[in-house]
C-alpha cells in the first residue's frame, strides 16, 4: 500500500526526476572531462619542455658539425689544392716575439 502510494507519486513528478537524473549525469560528465583536459594539458607542457630541449640540443649539433666541417674544408683544401702538410716536429722553428716596454 505504502509502496503502490510512493510509486504514484513518483510517477506524477516523473520528469522532474528525469532531469534530476541528467542533471546529476552531466555533472559527473563535466567533472571526468575537466579531470581529462587536466591530464592532457599537464601531459602537454611535459612535451612542450622536452621538445625545447631536444631542440637546443639539436642547435648545438648542428653548430658543432658546421665548426667541425669547416676545419675539415680548410684542411682539405690545404693538402689537396695547397700542398700544404704538417711539418714533421724536427722541422718546427719557434718565433719569441718580445714586446718592448716602455
Amino acid at each position: 500500500m505504502l509502496i503502490s502510494i510512493i510509486l504514484r507519486d513518483l510517477w506524477n513528478y516523473k520528469l522532474l526526476i528525469l532531469l534530476l537524473m541528467v542533471l546529476l549525469l552531466s555533472t559527473f560528465y563535466a567533472i571526468v572531462v575537466t579531470y581529462e583536459n587536466r591530464v592532457l594539458v599537464s601531459k602537454y607542457n611535459h612535451l612542450q619542455e622536452k621538445k625545447e630541449l631536444l631542440d637546443t640540443h639539436w642547435r648545438h649539433l648542428l653548430l658543432e658539425e658546421q665548426t667541425l666541417s669547416e676545419h675539415a674544408r680548410v684542411e682539405y683544401i690545404a693538402k689537396k689544392e695547397l700542398h700544404m702538410y704538417r711539418p714533421h716536429p724536427l722541422e718546427e722553428k719557434v718565433i719569441k716575439v718580445v714586446k718592448d716596454e716602455k
